[in-house]
């Protein structure tokens, strides 16, 4: 008898997964894009973003700017920007997209929506706003369908107007997009360096963790309390995660459950300027304005970065 000499069970090689060594090896050195910076194609735009694009890539984010959006299909450059994109989502899986120049057709031009708002006296025809076409960025994040199905024109319909009954808009943003509204390309260099310089050096304290909340009254007659907005948001999203402030105004019709302060004009921006790092409104606006405020008061707040 041979002691020395044993059998071994045998391995079935069949169970173990299959390594893909070229998929491995491609996305070692081809790791995908997260980022997209788009501006005008104009090189003094260029140059003002291209700070922000290296600071990117040096925190581990690959991020590149693109310019040249006239190489896509489409109606109009919006369409082609957002072909652009969806583009770039659909074979880099990018995460984030900041258009880097203000919302005009010479520009990075915003998409006008198909939006009756003609009930209203005074409606969004307001100082000569469009009361049926509506302005949103939203077009570069829902990247679902072409927002016009019917091909009537009209973007962003929902299934009421448009012609085959179904909503253009799915709701479903792909990626998430912000915007740099520079005008030129200084402003745009001015916003590009405070952005860095807000990332590099944060000015951290207690309010990174403080949310300000504004519960407004919406409509006319019936009146609609948003503070039951606010209120659901406090109750089922941050009561336990952020110390919040809540600044109310309601009818008759409504009691928030434990109002904190009114909200007034002066009681909304001293807080506002105590620093926040979310500030949360419901109620009637316009592009210049909260309903609450007579005034234009945008330049009387001052939060010192926060």
């Amino acid at each position: 008898m041979n002691l020395l000499h044993t059998s071994q069970p045998s391995v079935d090689l069949s169970i173990l997964p299959e390594i893909d060594y070229d998929s491995l090896y491609h996305d070692w050195y081809h790791p995908k894009l997260e980022m997209l910076i788009i501006t005008p194609d104009n090189q003094s735009f260029i140059n003002a973003v291209t700070p922000l694009k290296e600071w990117k890539n040096k925190k581990g984010v690959r991020t590149i700017i693109l310019s040249n959006f006239s190489l896509y299909e489409g109606r109009d450059k919006a369409e082609k920007i957002r072909k652009m994109i969806k583009s770039y989502y659909q074979t880099e899986n990018i995460q984030w997209v900041l258009l880097a120049g203000d919302a005009t057709e010479d520009l990075i031009p915003i998409r006008y929506v198909y939006n009756p708002d003609t009930i209203e006296h005074s409606g969004s025809e307001y100082n000569g706003y469009d009361e049926y076409l509506k302005p949103t960025d939203f077009y570069y994040a829902d990247l679902t369908g072409s927002w016009d199905e019917d091909g009537d024109g009209k973007w962003g319909e929902s299934s009421r107007y448009n012609s085959h009954g179904v909503d253009e808009i799915s709701w479903s943003p792909e990626v998430y997009v912000g915007r740099l509204p520079a005008s030129n390309a200084d402003e745009l260099e001015i916003m590009i360096n405070k952005t860095i310089n807000y990332e590099k050096n944060p000015n951290v304290g207690d309010w990174m963790n403080r949310m300000l909340l504004a519960g407004g009254i919406s409509s006319y007659s019936p009146a609609e309390d948003e503070t039951r907005l606010t209120t659901y948001v406090i109750q089922n999203y941050i009561q336990s995660e952020m110390n919040y402030t809540h600044l109310t105004e309601h009818t008759s019709s409504y009691t928030p459950p434990d109002p904190k302060e009114v909200l007034t004009q002066n009681n909304f921006i001293s807080h506002f300027n105590l620093g926040y790092s979310t500030v949360f409104f419901a109620g009637h606006a316009d592009p210049f304005k909260l309903i609450r405020n007579p005034s234009n008061d945008i330049a009387y707040t001052n939060n010192d970065a926060k």
